[in-house]
């Protein structure tokens, strides 16, 4: 029983932490998701029918309506 106790007590304590971990902000995640995206810069794309291009420049823009993607190829 003293095992059961010292089990519930033990998740009790791994739940609250990971209830407490920061979420970032909506600027933290853009800025993010910019510095990732711009590691595509480079890579070549492709789909069935063949090479498409290169992506010279990518990034993430912020409107009213919402968050878009932009690749740029050659």
């Amino acid at each position: 029983m003293k095992k059961l106790y010292v089990f519930l007590f033990s998740l009790f304590i791994a739940l609250i932490g990971i209830a407490q971990t920061p979420t970032l902000t909506k600027g933290e995640t853009i800025s993010y998701l910019d510095k990732k995206i711009k590691e595509s810069i480079g890579h070549a794309l492709t789909n069935s029918n063949g090479y498409i291009g290169k992506v010279v420049e990518a990034q993430v823009k912020e409107s009213a309506k919402g968050i878009s993607i932009m690749y740029y190829f050659d």
